[in-house]
């Protein structure tokens, strides 16, 4: 029954049920009440979501929070620094130099600086060498392969990055809430159809609206920002799968050389690869592949090269690690540094 209707009472009869008529006061007014009962509505749904939205953030920041700590994505420079010396130690007269570059970013759309940490040493055992990075990679927390290689008989550089993974900065805003209609506006009118009573429950609407704004504005913001964290989660596991695929991948291609009895120039990644350099000829290439698995063969490609050095790519599988390949670095052979930037030493 409509708000007008309840004046048909005996006063409103005393005065003849012409005062009954709904007046353009009464029609504004209840009309404001049915779509302030609307808007009412919606605040209510978000508000009463707020609680559940705050634990999903905190679940979620959690959880990606301890697989980035897990990873070390998150840990600061001097930490990661500090774990680098400890598996360094074991390297005799290693020294470690620390170079900061600009790196171009796929998230955010513009270069950013990222740390390189290059390791270089004397080691005339080429397989004792080798298992120095297996040694430095292993371990949790992740850095990142570029490359290792040779700079002249037993003389030994690796090059690892400090591991990141791509952030955009939340900055989420409360989404406005509808606004209510206002019985200020509204002019007052004689009749009996119930202008009072509507405006009473405009002002308890509007009551009920202010208590339940902040909660209901809280959940537009908590809701995207758990999905932000969600979709960090994600990519931190996407680089660290990525990043674990480099490492197994390298790990194999050394063993098959150390196999084949070859002589390491140069192992780095580039683009969606895993690339190796050994001196030596075709007869050399055939020792490496007979030296490897077959599920290796499969995705090995043989280079061109430089004569007296064999080159091979091992691609990664498709669906392996989507998304996110290794972080691009210098060619595997080379002799240095050709960023512009001077390192320096720690």
């Amino acid at each position: 029954m409509k708000l007008y209707q309840k004046c048909l009472g005996a006063g409103a009869l005393a005065l003849g049920l012409s005062a009954c008529e709904p007046t353009s006061e009464c029609k504004a007014l209840e009309s404001a009440v049915e779509y302030n009962q609307k808007v009412l509505k919606q605040v209510k749904a978000r508000a009463s979501l707020v609680e559940k939205s705050r634990k999903n953030v905190e679940k979620n920041r959690s959880k990606t929070q301890e697989l980035m700590e897990k990873y070390g994505f998150n840990l600061a420079e001097e930490q990661m620094r500090s774990e680098l010396d400890k598996r360094a130690k074991a390297i005799p007269g290693v020294k470690i130099t620390r170079e900061v570059r600009e790196v171009e970013t796929g998230l955010v759309g513009k270069p950013e600086k990222r740390t390189f940490f290059t390791l270089s040493f004397k080691e005339r055992n080429a397989k004792k060498a080798q298992k120095y990075l297996e040694d430095i990679l292993r371990p949790m927390p992740m850095f990142n392969f570029i490359t290792m290689g040779t700079r002249g008989k037993g003389v030994w550089f690796i090059e690892l990055a400090r591991p990141e993974v791509e952030q955009v900065p939340i900055k989420t805003k409360p989404a406005p809430l509808p606004k209510l209609k206002s019985a200020e506006n509204i002019a007052s009118e004689f009749g009996f159809c119930g202008a009072s009573e509507m405006r009473t429950e405009l002002e308890t609407i509007t009551k009920e609206y202010k208590a339940l704004s902040s909660d209901a504005k809280e959940t537009t913001v908590n809701l995207p920002v758990s999905t932000s964290w969600v979709g960090l989660g994600r990519r931190t596991g996407l680089v660290a799968q990525a990043e674990e695929q480099v490492r197994d991948m390298s790990f194999a291609l050394l063993e098959g050389l150390s196999k084949a009895k070859l002589n390491l120039k140069g192992l780095g990644t580039e683009g969606e690869g895993v690339i190796l350099e050994f001196k030596g000829g075709d007869k050399d290439a055939g020792k490496l592949e007979q030296a490897l698995p077959e599920k290796v063969l499969q995705s090995l490609v043989r280079m061109p090269g430089e004569k007296g050095l064999v080159r091979f790519i091992w691609t990664y599988r498709k669906g392996k690690a989507k998304g996110q390949g290794p972080h691009k670095g210098p060619h595997p052979g080379h002799k240095g540094h050709d960023h512009g930037h001077e390192g320096h030493q720690h």
